[in-house]
C-alpha cells in the first residue's frame, strides 16, 4: 500500500482501523497514516527513496551535457524532446545526474561511414541542447530501486507512534504558533531546522537528521 511499508508491517493498529473503506469507526486509517508518515519524511528530507517517474522541462544550455535538477539519482531516461521534437535515443545517454550526447557509446556512429560521422561531429561542437527557456523536456524515472532499510524503519516507527498516541504528546512544547497581522505560522521553539526536532519521535528524527546529511545537492552547472 505504501512506498516503503504496508499495513502488515504494523502490529499495533487500533481497533476499528482497517485497510478498507467502511463506515463509522471502521475507516481506512491504515492507508491514511502510512501515507502521512511517508510523505512527511520525504517532505522534511526533500527527496524520495523509491523509483518514481519524472517529467521535467528545463532550459537548454547550448552544450552537450545537461544536468537534470532532481534531488534523486536518475534511474532511466525514456524520452528527450528538444522544442517538442523527440530526440533519437541513439544520440544520447545518461548518468545519475545528467543527460549527454553520446556519439561513440550509443553506437550511432558505428558503421555510419566517415561522411556521416563528420557531420555528427560538427553538430556535437555546436551543442546538442540549444539554449532556450524550458525547451528541453526529459522523461524518465529517478530515486532508488531498493529503498534504504532506515527509511522503512523510520516510517514504521512513525506510524506505530501515531497509533500509540506518542506523537500527540511528543510535540507538546516543541512547536509554537506566531501571528503577524493576518499571517500565522507554526515553528519549533528553537527554530525548526536548528532544533533537529521534526516529528517529536526521537528515533525517527535521528534517521531524518542522517538522511538530510546525505541529501543529494542539485547542480545546475553546464
Amino acid at each position: 500500500m505504501g512506498n516503503y511499508i504496508d499495513p502488515s508491517d504494523i502490529t499495533n493498529w487500533p481497533s476499528g482501523c482497517t485497510d478498507t473503506e467502511g463506515s463509522g469507526e471502521a475507516i481506512s486509517c491504515q492507508a491514511e497514516w502510512i501515507a502521512f508518515a511517508e510523505e512527511t519524511i520525504e517532505k522534511i528530507v526533500g527527496t524520495w527513496f523509491y523509483e518514481k517517474a519524472f517529467d521535467i522541462e528545463i532550459n537548454g544550455n547550448n552544450k552537450n551535457r545537461l544536468n537534470v535538477p532532481l534531488y534523486a539519482d536518475i534511474i532511466t531516461v525514456t524520452h528527450i524532446y528538444i522544442c517538442n521534437i523527440e530526440l533519437d535515443p541513439a544520440w544520447y545517454s545518461y548518468d545519475e545526474n545528467s543527460v549527454f550526447l553520446d556519439l561513440c557509446g550509443s553506437g550511432i556512429a558505428s558503421g555510419s561511414g566517415a561522411e556521416l560521422y563528420w557531420i555528427l561531429s560538427q553538430h556535437a561542437e555546436a551543442g546538442l541542447f540549444p539554449r532556450g527557456h524550458n525547451n528541453i523536456r526529459i522523461i524518465g524515472t529517478a530515486g532508488q530501486v531498493n529503498h534504504p532499510v532506515m527509511v522503512k524503519k523510520a516510517a514504521l516507527w512513525f506510524v506505530e507512534a501515531i497509533n500509540d498516541g506518542v506523537m500527540d504528546t511528543a510535540v507538546i512544547g516543541i512547536f509554537k504558533s506566531e501571528k503577524i497581522g493576518d499571517y500565522s505560522y507554526t515553528k519549533g521553539l528553537t527554530g525548526y531546522a536548528k532544533s533537529g526536532v521534526f516529528t517529536g519521535i526521537g528515533k525517527v528524527d535521528a534517521i531524518i537528521r542522517h538522511l538530510m546529511k546525505q541529501k543529494k545537492p542539485v547542480i545546475m552547472a553546464p
